[in-house]
């Protein structure tokens, strides 16, 4: 280009445009900051995601249906329609023979009807149900064992009831509870059940019955062993002292209880 041309050339330019070309400065761009900031956005994204916000406010609301009511439960049930239901229960084992034998056996045991100690033990898996010895019955039934119990006219019976061979009674007297027992057995021995420390014992005999009466701290026991009804008996009390034991024990036998020698 020749220098005519390119004066020619510079006059046709406008003088704005030769102003803003003179003014003209680069930006820079700050990529520092800007990435930065995307990585500042990505932990938090991350952190969301490892949260799970929405996963604990579902369970929040799950525990909180039953509370609502039926109402409110019925209006937020859409919530938890997209989560899966919960797994079905397991199915209950089928009832086998040995099943209701065992439930017999308790519901005998409840009308009092319970089977002899002689009886086959019934089980159920690896547990065994052991009848219970104990059986509420009648001074009659006693009577049939060959106790003929007759208590002091004005007493009240509470209960009477076997324990295999062994008849036991119960009974309120002149303001004092006694437990009477009875046995069949070859040789005297103590069925009184009341093994507590011995505070005082005394042992006499008189017409073929040994008698003994010791006193502890539950009580006071008086038992006799006749050989010609090779019978045991024995009466405890805690309400009362030995000379009123002693005379409730004959008012029972239908004789006076002879009194120890000093």
């Amino acid at each position: 280009m020749n220098k005519e041309r390119f004066l020619v050339f510079q006059n046709s330019i406008d003088d704005d445009l030769l102003e803003e070309a003179a003014s003209y400065h680069k930006v820079k761009v700050n990529w520092l900051r800007y990435a930065a900031l995307a990585a500042c956005f990505c932990a938090v994204i991350a952190g969301v995601l490892a949260w799970h916000p929405w996963r604990l406010a579902t369970y929040s609301a799950t525990a909180a249906v039953p509370a609502m009511g039926a109402e409110k439960a019925a209006d937020t049930a859409v919530m938890y329609d997209t989560f899966a239901a919960p797994e079905a229960p397991m199915p209950m084992p089928e009832a086998t023979d040995s099943d209701y034998d065992v439930a017999e056996s308790y519901e005998m045991e409840e009308a009092g009807a319970v089977p002899n100690s002689n009886d086959s033990v019934m089980s159920f898996g690896s547990s065994a149900a052991i009848p219970n010895p104990v059986r509420e019955c009648t001074l009659d039934d006693i009577a049939a064992m060959g106790f003929d119990i007759t208590l002091p006219e004005g007493s009240e019976l509470i209960f009477s009831a076997t324990i295999d061979m062994l008849a036991e009674v119960k009974f309120m007297y002149g303001g004092c509870e006694y437990l009477l027992r009875a046995m069949k057995t070859a040789q005297s021995e103590d069925i009184s059940g009341v093994y507590d420390t011995v505070r005082k014992a005394l042992n006499w005999s008189s017409n073929g019955t040994a008698y003994e009466i010791r006193e502890g701290s539950e009580g006071i026991v008086l038992s006799w062993y006749s050989s010609e009804e090779s019978a045991q008996w024995c009466l405890w009390s805690r309400d009362c002292g030995a000379e009123v034991l002693m005379k409730t024990a004959g008012e029972i036998r239908g004789e006076e209880i002879p009194v120890p020698a000093d």
